[in-house]
Formats: structure tokens, sequence, C-alpha cells
């Protein structure tokens, strides 16, 4: 997963129910071999995922081509009330759904 991509939770984590849609606001890196995304959820929750677990828990459903700038959670958190992400949930959601018929 990359910066910008929107993602499909493939079962329950956190408290989001399976199908839920994410945007990838973030790429890193723990010490130079641990890469992973964070993934702010169309709940609003957030959390980071390693590469296994991208794997085990997130589908790929299209690349945005908005490349937000993380600033810190308290900036994420505003700008997730302001809707700034709401195109790429509403777009992951009517993807999600084509994909399910």
């Amino acid at each position: 997963m990359r910066l910008g991509d929107v993602v499909r939770l493939k079962k329950h984590c956190m408290n989001a129910a399976a199908g839920t849609i994410g945007y990838v606001y973030e790429q890193y890196t723990i010490g130079s071999d641990h890469p992973g995304v964070s993934v702010i959820f169309s709940n609003g929750d957030y959390d980071g995922f390693s590469l296994e677990e991208q794997e085990t828990l997130l589908e790929y459903l299209y690349s945005s081509n908005f490349w937000y700038l993380f600033r810190n959670v308290i900036q994420l958190t505003k700008d997730f009330r302001e809707g700034i992400f709401n195109e790429y949930f509403h777009r992951g959601a009517a993807l999600n759904e084509k994909n399910q018929d």
C-alpha cells in the first residue's frame, strides 16, 4: 500500500467492521527494515499496519491521487471532521459495493 491508496478492511479491526473503507495517509519505516502504512477509516479510527498486517487485513481498492500531508493526529482528526477524506471514502464504498455484485 502507498500514500493515497484507498483500502477496504478484510475483517473486523479495532472498532471498524469488515468492509470499512480507509485512506492511507502515511507510509513509514520503523528501524531500517519494518515498513508500514497508517490508515484512517471512514468511522474516524486510525491505525498503523505492518506489511504482514496489510496482507491479512487490507484490500487495495484504488489510488486516489491525493497525497495527504500528515502533520500529527490532532490535525488528522480535524481534517477528518472537516470532510477532507469523504470523497475517497464514498468512491471506495461504491467500488466495494460494485465488487460485491
